[in-house]
């Protein structure tokens, strides 16, 4: 059944192509949905939840729709992504797009994957979740061979991480997914370019409470653009909590065991659980 499934998808796709990217969440809605008819709060770990940097769901330690009953976390996050952010997207996207094994984006009938652009898109975003003082720490200039080769294979300890990362997603993650799914971060704004008037008028209707955590070294999702969210929130009367946490390890500090973090995590949840 799910092989004659894919088979008619693709049979359809000159007529019902690959979806543009909408900002209208309706999968959250649906996995909210699908996750209180199966009597969960919410789902174990995707086995793929590395690959899945999106405002779709939350993925450690559990994950569920962005539409939380009653409560809402928002973790180094941002109202909408800056112009240097979509430049990142927009770098990543051609590596891909560029890519010989693309094929206008039908490469699988060509039996092939664009893993060169999915390398190149998976090294570009890496950088961008760490911090400068995270990849100092980590690997400084560590050389992996004996002194300096003067050529363009790995020398440097950081070319090696950063290689080993794109292969393996190249080997695991759809090409297509990627571009639609950064160009839906590009176009999603809570205001719809101020169609919906400033945030704080898009963000009157949630009836949640809130709590916004921000890391101090977070370049790609700063402090500045969380408060952003909680002046927002604040203007339309809605109870909100922001904790700005030290940290050294940029973007990817939300994915750290890190005490103080989980223990602002755990007592929020503990005060709004029954």
């Amino acid at each position: 059944v799910f092989l004659f499934a894919l088979a008619i998808r693709a049979a359809l796709l000159p007529l019902l192509p690959v979806p543009k990217p909408m900002i209208p969440d309706e999968f959250g809605h649906l996995l909210i949905a699908d996750t209180l008819t199966h009597g969960r709060l919410t789902n174990p770990t995707h086995p793929m939840w590395r690959h899945f940097d999106t405002f779709h769901v939350l993925q450690q330690p559990s994950y569920n729709s962005k539409y939380p009953p009653g409560n809402a976390l928002v973790i180094a996050a941002a109202p909408g992504l800056t112009a240097q952010n979509i430049a990142f997207n927009d770098v990543a996207r051609n590596a891909i797009l560029t890519d010989p094994d693309f094929h206008g984006g039908d490469f699988y009938a060509y039996q092939t994957r664009p893993r060169r652009g999915l390398r190149l898109a998976r090294m570009l975003g890496h950088i961008t979740y760490l911090s400068d003082d995270a990849m100092g720490s980590k690997f400084g200039r560590l050389l992996r061979t004996e002194g300096f080769q003067y050529g363009f294979d790995v020398e440097f300890e950081i070319e090696s991480y950063l290689r080993y990362q794109g292969d393996k997603f190249a080997e695991s993650f759809d090409a297509n997914t990627y571009l639609l799914m950064t160009k839906a971060l590009d176009y999603f704004d809570p205001t719809h370019h101020g169609r919906r008037g400033t945030l704080s008028d898009a963000l009157k209707p949630a009836q949640a409470e809130f709590l916004v955590i921000s890391f101090t070294t977070d370049w790609r999702f700063s402090p500045g653009r969380s408060k952003e969210i909680v002046k927002a929130l604040l203007d339309c009367g809605r109870n909100v909590t922001y904790a700005e946490v030290s940290h050294g390890h940029g973007h990817d500090a939300f994915l750290m065991d890190d005490a103080y973090y989980h223990g602002l995590v755990k007592s929020y949840m503990d005060r709004v659980t029954p």
